[in-house]
């Protein structure tokens, strides 16, 4: 695991990463499990390897990982807090898992401490920045000691520990305690996605339901343009994805930027456009491989074959998986269409979520006959790979009958390289849609201000008219 330095003089990081072997990683999860440990047995009426919730609040970070490898070795289940849902949604995953112990970044202090009041049971803050020592990041520089001792006071004031991550080390170190390793029935974490109620749902998944999910294999210039431009020519020919000259005179450089030694790229979240595919595979000439999956089933359920040519985001159900499509006659998507079977697509995996924490009512809407139900609209493909066209959630008909997934045009406008971010609305009684579309800035400006023949001219005024 790695992490770039910070220079203090700068305020930026490095150009280099630091490294923390396994071997090392292990010695300081352990030591760091065991202040865990320490803390909630002073500050809470779990006993050792007792399962309770310890919540995360940071951005992606060294100390964020390390907190969830120190939380599963004492058997206790992980919750991620983020911003993206709202401060709302915060305060409502504070008491609806229960947080009694939480680590975050310095950043999220201050709120925490201002939802204190609507989140009665925390009673610990840890922070992944020292109270005392120099800052480390981007983050803590941002804070001076003047702001840590003021938040010191107001924490102390409302009942709440506010310590750090060194302290808690420092407890392990003074009193080590064993491992409590999970059984399969244990809880993992409670993972919160965004629901259509506006209330999160808080996905709720065994250990064993996450081993399964983790077992399956499962330039500038004229010279770039004119070596992307052969090399793809090249590469539709043979399917490969290297050219010896121009790897040799361009693409090793791109290729040295993420290290050199890369074999493989993993995305998800949503099918990705065959064209750009094939650019990033020609530039970082390395596989990219498309996965499906959901919050709902600990990550992939259905991938692509590592050797297979690119299909416009295809991908095989992985081991352990099966799929079956249910007709969504009011979209017109039925199993028997041909010469693709279409329909919702629905899941069965033994990585499947247990349920949405205290939502009962939600957790038997999301399965039919023991399947999970994606809301994606999927087709089989002759070769038995499966493709996702179109979301069935949130539909709805406008006035002369015509369906609507709003969801879907959103994410077909925001693949626009001027665009940032779309919102689409509707309403079944109107005939056409209404769409506020937020103009990406650095793609946006420089198009309109040529557009328009006035490079003085701001964004305010490109986009008022």
């Amino acid at each position: 695991m790695g992490k770039r330095a910070f220079d203090q003089d700068t305020n930026k990081l490095g150009d280099h990463y630091t490294w923390i072997s396994k071997a090392d990683a292990e010695i300081f999860v352990n030591i760091y499990g065991s202040g865990l440990d320490s803390i909630f047995e002073e500050y809470t009426d779990k006993s050792l390897g007792q399962q309770a919730p310890l919540a995360v609040y940071s951005a992606n970070r060294t100390e964020w990982h390390m907190t969830e490898f120190a939380a599963y070795r004492g058997n206790r289940y992980f919750v991620s807090l983020y911003d993206t849902l709202g401060v709302d949604s915060v305060k409502y995953m504070l008491n609806h898992a229960e947080i009694e112990i939480l680590v975050c970044s310095i950043d999220k202090v201050e709120r925490l401490l201002d939802l204190k009041e609507h989140a009665l049971m925390l009673k610990v803050i840890i922070l992944m920045d020292s109270l005392n020592g120099q800052a480390k990041n981007v983050v803590a520089s941002e804070v001076s000691q003047d702001m840590v001792s003021k938040l010191r006071d107001r924490a102390k004031a409302m009942g709440i520990t506010l310590t750090d991550i060194n302290a808690v080390v420092a407890l392990g170190k003074g009193k080590p305690t064993s491992a409590h390793p999970p059984v399969s029935e244990d809880i993992c974490s409670i993972t919160y996605t965004s629901g259509t109620s506006g209330i999160p749902k808080g996905m709720l998944s065994t250990y064993g339901q996450f081993a399964a999910s983790v077992k399956n294999p499962g330039f500038n210039g004229f010279l770039a343009r004119l070596a992307v431009s052969q090399k793809l020519k090249a590469n539709e020919r043979t399917s490969s994805y290297t050219y010896f000259l121009w790897d040799l005179l361009v693409f090793n450089k791109v290729k040295m930027a993420l290290g050199g030694r890369l074999k493989c790229m993993v995305v998800g979240l949503a099918p990705m456009d065959v064209n750009t595919t094939k650019y990033l595979q020609t530039v970082l000439y390395t596989r990219i491989v498309e996965g499906f999956g959901m919050t709902e089933l600990n990550s992939f359920s259905v991938a692509e074959i590592i050797c297979a040519p690119i299909l416009n985001s295809c991908r095989p159900p992985m081991l352990g998986t099966s799929v079956r499509l249910r007709d969504c006659p009011e979209m017109n998507y039925r199993s028997t269409d041909q010469p693709y079977p279409r329909g919702e697509l629905l899941l069965k995996s033994d990585a499947a979520m247990s349920g949405y924490y205290k939502n009962e009512d939600q957790t038997k809407d999301m399965f039919e006959d023991g399947r999970l139900c994606s809301s994606d609209i999927a087709q089989i493909n002759p070769n038995g790979t499966i493709s996702i066209i179109n979301w069935c959630k949130d539909i709805f008909k406008l006035i002369q009958g015509e369906y609507i997934a709003p969801d879907y045009l959103q994410v077909v406008y925001d693949r626009h390289s001027l665009v940032h971010q779309t919102f689409v609305h509707g309403n079944s009684n109107r005939s056409a849609l209404v769409a506020i579309v937020v103009p990406d800035p650095e793609t946006f400006v420089p198009w309109a201000q040529n557009l328009v023949g006035k490079s003085s001219a701001e964004l305010a005024e490109l986009s008022s008219n």
